[in-house]
């Protein structure tokens, strides 16, 4: 805990010295707990942005791959059942 600030006792306040030092820790206290919450939401930009380009490639797979038929599906090797499974082993690759 900080030492309390000294009075002035002619005017019942803190003299205008110990206030601009007092202002100037709290600022920098406070942007150190901004740069914290700042990288935090940078990671959570970034991670999102990650899902959303992995979802991209699952549903792009997804929609090509169903698009087709059975026949065209049995040439490539695929059965209709691993559809899904390819997908995501797709958008995981990616």
């Amino acid at each position: 805990m900080r030492p309390a600030l000294p009075r002035d006792p002619t005017r019942g306040t803190v003299p205008p010295e110990f206030e601009r030092r007092d202002m100037a820790y709290m600022t920098q206290g406070a942007l150190r707990a901004q740069g914290g919450l700042l990288s935090r939401f940078s990671d959570l930009r970034t991670t999102l942005a990650e899902k959303m380009a992995r979802r991209a490639v699952y549903r792009r797979t997804l929609n090509e791959l169903y698009s087709l038929s059975d026949r065209d599906l049995a040439d490539l090797g695929i059965h209709r059942s691993q559809v899904r499974s390819i997908a995501w082993q797709a958008a995981q690759d990616a």
